[in-house]
């Protein structure tokens, strides 16, 4: 039986290996991640059961101490410890759909390690487990060059190739780990019938991983190769049998970095490199643009936040909390919300503090430790790869962040080198003697039959406890989301579809309504239209229409009910599917009432949940402003007490401040929009948006000056810019806008669209004569325009305004 279970496990680690970077869950929400994360968490979960019961029988597969396992074991622990205490401890120990990180994740790899160690007990089986590493990333590298050729969709960029990782830094790291494996195996094979074969097998998975490592445009990851590849030449020029036949290499790979590095700054101006989608984000100008835009403030932030919380941080996934008060307006060009600092130290710094990143860094120097200052089978050469496969590791680490494949194959790299350090030793006298008194009792059929009992008993448990909610709540937000919104385009299908007479029997009806609909929605539907009392086309389709609503809302509503890692993204997705709803002229006014107070309802719920989060704060706040007018929601605070809570939070973020100002102008408090406003735009005078916002503020106060002031910096374009328009039509203050316009028309003569805006602004203010003329010279500018154009004079001269 322990043979069996052996065999069963092993193939379960190189199942881990080879299927889970594969694996796209379509079905599924974040099919790139969760998909993944599911699968490893299911297939190590039941590998541990297998080595339960393998480590219960026999002691030999029970774990052996190394400073690699201590400084796991300290990690998991440091991180245990800041998980319980940080500002939300479910997300940090369970983590969300987006991320499917979290301890729950880190105990998963720290269990793979012990599981991999305790039955890949020799060399040959490391070596078959990178072989299998390196089949699956042939895979993989092949859709990617299928991306690249444009015969496959690439999903994140159309220029970066991400094959199933659906991220191209992911792939990256997992193509620059299996490239150093493919030397590693290369540098073995020995001579024999399989020889040649075996070093083209090598050497072409080693190329084609290059391939698409460079084309994923991955700029931290291909400064880590070179980094790697010239410190593992460097090692094996000062030291081992054949230093002097390395030197030249070492120093061609120096060279080439020189010259290719000078190269770029020479040429970054010139189309070679502009038109080319790797080399142009390596252009100095590129590089240090994004470090100044992104990377320095948010890697400042990450340092501030640690020193508010030095010991054991902030705990995982939580580093949202630190952006958010930290926050920096100049990062106003950015996307809104950071949830890792694009730097894994610093990342690891921030979730366990001092000591956090100490036993993080603690998992290299005990591989270098055990590399260089232990005996290991391993030669010199050889460990100067690993110390180049480490370099490069660590140099990628300082510019982005790890996923889940980058973790396995690195805890693979932890586990190899440490059955290297420890061996498989022999059972000891008193483990042998062990052995012989419960010999008889542990190969009884009837004991075998009660440990498989148990084991498989708590690891079903396991199963069900971790995986059966997250998965379910995922599906239920999929069905959720795969409910058509209430556009237009849907509204027109469904009546076109109703109206053409093609749906001529029941059952033509029950397949069409099945797109929409399922269950006791489809059955409710299909006999309110077969009743006869729907009098008109239109009123079916709007009937078809918020059923599907309601469909989506009841998947929301079990969705949320599950109350799993996602609920915060259901929510999310929910208010959002709110908004749409209640915006629609398609769906039931009493509908739209139930799904805005439901929406509300959850949004609070979130924000009472997490009320350290500025986020949901902030969510909220949007949401409320949109219905609080038309419904009010019992028990949930006004979306005003949500905005202040956000900004009370994260006081710096001018989103939060612009969206409250918004907020007052539309109910008439110009004075305190004018303050939200200001503030918003002071804090970060760059940010055009900001500027634009506030010189509409004090339109609305009735300070025609103050706007010109604020909107001067941004020229002709400023003062013309549509929300500016807007806003002086809405306040019927047209002469500054027709002022602005005549302005930038003398240097613009040909502009179609600015003779229009000309045209709207002189018939409301009512120089007819003045917007005839204007719209004469836009039907000149563009011929196309002349029937609808022609209307509009008609319009005027009758004196009506279009």
């Amino acid at each position: 039986m322990n043979s069996l279970l052996r065999k069963l496990t092993i193939g379960g680690i190189f199942l881990v290996v080879a299927v889970t970077p594969i694996v796209v869950a379509d079905n599924f929400f974040f099919p790139f991640i969760t998909g993944k994360g599911f699968f490893f968490r299911i297939v190590v979960e039941i590998l541990v059961g297998m080595w339960a019961l393998l480590a219960y029988r026999d002691p030999a597969y029970r774990p052996k101490p190394s400073y690699i396992l201590y400084a796991i074991v300290a990690l998991v622990g440091v991180m245990a410890i800041a998980d319980i205490f940080s500002q939300n401890p479910e997300k940090s120990i369970w983590s969300n759909y987006e991320r499917m990180e979290g301890l729950v994740t880190l105990i998963h790899l720290l269990a793979y390690f012990v599981v991999s160690v305790a039955v890949l007990s020799t060399t040959k089986l490391w070596e078959r487990l990178m072989q299998v590493s390196l089949a699956a990333s042939v895979y993989i590298a092949g859709y990617g060059v299928l991306q690249y050729a444009g015969a496959l969709e690439s999903f994140q960029s159309a220029t970066r190739v991400e094959a199933t990782f659906g991220n191209s830094a992911y792939l990256a790291v997992y193509a620059l780990i299996n490239v150093f494996f493919a030397v590693f195996l290369l540098m073995r094979v020995h001579r024999g019938d399989w020889m040649r074969f075996a070093q083209v097998a090598y050497a072409g998975t080693a190329i084609l991983n290059l391939f698409v490592l460079y084309h994923s445009g991955t700029r931290g990851t291909i400064l880590g190769l070179l980094g790697g590849t010239m410190l593992t030449l460097l090692i094996l020029s000062f030291g081992g049998k054949h230093r002097a036949k390395f030197r030249p290499y070492a120093l061609g790979v120096i060279v080439f970095a020189i010259i290719s590095a000078g190269s770029l700054v020479m040429f970054q101006t010139s189309s070679f490199v502009k038109e080319s989608p790797v080399l142009s984000r390596f252009a100095p100008t590129a590089i240090i643009q994004s470090f100044v835009d992104a990377r320095l403030p948010v890697w400042s932030m990450a340092f501030q936040g640690f020193l508010e919380r030095p010991i054991f941080g902030w705990g995982q996934e939580s580093f949202n909390y630190v952006f958010n008060e930290y926050y920096d307006p100049g990062m106003y060009a950015q996307e809104a919300w950071f949830d890792r600092a694009h730097n894994v130290f610093l990342d690891w710094l921030v979730a366990g503090g001092i000591l956090g990143l100490l036993a993080y860094l603690a998992l290299f120097g005990s591989l270098g430790y055990y590399l260089w200052f232990r005996p290991i089978e391993l030669s010199y050469e050889e460990k100067a790869l690993f110390t180049g496969l480490l370099a490069a590791y660590f140099i990628h680490n300082i510019f982005v962040f790890d996923n889940l494949m980058s973790y396995v194959l690195f805890f693979s790299i932890l586990g190899f080198v440490h059955v290297l350090a420890v061996g498989h030793r022999e059972v000891g006298m008193l483990e042998r003697a062990e052995r012989a008194i419960g010999k008889a009792v542990r190969d009884d059929g009837g004991a075998d039959f009660v440990q498989i009992v148990v084991a498989g008993a708590l690891t079903i448990a396991v199963l069900y406890t971790v995986n059966y909610a997250p998965i379910a709540q995922n599906k239920e937000l999929i069905e959720a989301l795969k409910t058509p919104a209430p556009s237009t385009d849907l509204f027109t299908q469904i009546e076109q579809a109703l109206g053409n007479g093609q749906i001529t029997s029941p059952e033509k009806l029950d397949e069409f309504l099945a797109q929409f609909l399922t269950g006791d929605r489809l059955t409710e539907t299909k006999e309110i239209l077969a009743s006869g009392s729907v009098k008109t086309v239109g009123d079916a389709a709007s009937l078809v229409v918020s059923a599907a609503q309601r469909e989506g809302m009841m998947h929301f509503k079990t969705a949320i009910d599950y109350q799993s890692l996602g609920t915060a993204e259901v929510r999310e997705h929910l208010a959002i599917r709110a908004s749409q709803v209640i915006s629609s002229e398609y769906v039931d006014e009493n509908l739209k009432k139930e799904f805005a107070v439901f929406a509300a309802t959850e949004m609070a719920a979130q924000a009472e949940a997490l009320s350290l989060d500025a986020r949901y704060q902030y969510m909220a706040g949007s949401f409320l402003a949109k219905i609080e007018s038309a419904v009010q929601v019992p028990g949930v605070a006004s979306a005003e007490s949500y905005y202040l809570r956000a900004i009370e939070l994260s006081p710096k973020k001018q989103m939060f401040l612009m969206d409250l100002g918004y907020f007052y102008l539309v109910r008439g408090d110009t004075v305190r929009a004018l303050e939200q406003l200001k503030k918003a735009h002071e804090l970060e005078t760059k940010n055009e948006s900001a500027r634009i916002s506030y010189a509409i503020g004090a339109i609305y106060a009735g300070d025609d000056t103050l706007a010109e002031q604020v909107l001067l910096p941004l020229g002709s374009m400023g003062k013309t810019d549509k929300q500016v328009l807007n806003a002086y039509a809405t306040k019927e203050r047209y002469a500054p806008a027709i002022k602005a316009l005549e302005e930038r028309a003398l240097t613009e003569p040909n502009n179609f669209e600015l003779e229009t805006q000309l045209a709207s602004f002189y018939a409301l203010a009512g120089e007819r004569a003045k917007a005839i003329k204007a719209l004469e010279h836009a039907i000149e500018l563009n011929p196309e325009y002349k029937a609808q154009g022609e209307y509009y004079i008609g319009e005027i001269k009758a004196g009506r305004n279009p």
